[in-house]
């Protein structure tokens, strides 16, 4: 006859029906034959490793994320279109790609005007030809306008809801405006930069 008795120790009750069996086991009420008919025990090693686990789990408790707000894109896409069509209607785009060739002061000013102050600015700005100041003016006051716009632009290339044709398309608005700013390259001012792509 086998002796269960060396294993009992590492059984323990899964209920009171269990401890009760577990209880005529060692006392020898039980006979082998009702065994599979009991609730079946928990090895020691499990228990403590499922109560290892709940400890952690209460331990380390991770609070819960706030979703993150879900915001419509169609309404994201007419202020988007909206901006752009301010943009274009406010600043004449033929007369911002007329700046090309600045002169050095002029270029200076392109380069480090936002590391100035107000002041400085204005300063440096009455130090210029009027027809350069000017140039000055309509340049840095359209750069400004495209804030908002580039902003919408950035949020749309990274949003998954938005295709890769949609975004073409909008990418090509965006662009005719922002070739009219143009950017600083090799002391010019460059209107023929590429888009890009989602």
């Amino acid at each position: 006859m086998t002796n269960l008795s060396e294993h009992i120790p590492k059984l323990v009750p899964a209920d009171e029906e269990a401890a009760s069996a577990l209880d005529r086991l060692k006392n020898g009420d039980l006979h082998l034959g009702e065994i599979h008919t009991l609730v079946p025990f928990q090895k020691q090693e499990e228990k403590e490793e499922e109560e290892r686990y709940q400890q952690y789990l209460k331990d380390h408790h991770e609070p819960e994320l706030p979703q993150k707000e879900v915001v419509e894109i169609g309404p994201k896409i007419a202020q988007f279109e909206k901006l752009l069509a301010s943009f274009e209607s406010t600043y004449s785009l033929a007369e911002l790609h007329a700046i090309i060739d600045p002169i050095p002061e002029l270029l200076a000013l392109f380069l480090g005007d936002r590391d100035m102050s107000p002041e400085q600015k204005a300063s440096e700005v009455n130090k210029l030809a009027s027809q350069d100041a000017k140039k000055y003016r309509i340049r840095a006051a359209a750069k400004e306008a495209l804030i908002p716009i580039v902003e919408l632009r950035n949020l749309f290339r990274d949003d998954p809801r938005i295709s890769s044709e949609q975004f073409a398309r909008l990418e090509e608005k965006y662009m005719r405006c922002s070739r009219a700013v143009g950017v600083i390259s090799n002391n010019k001012v460059d209107h023929q930069r590429k888009g890009s792509s989602k």
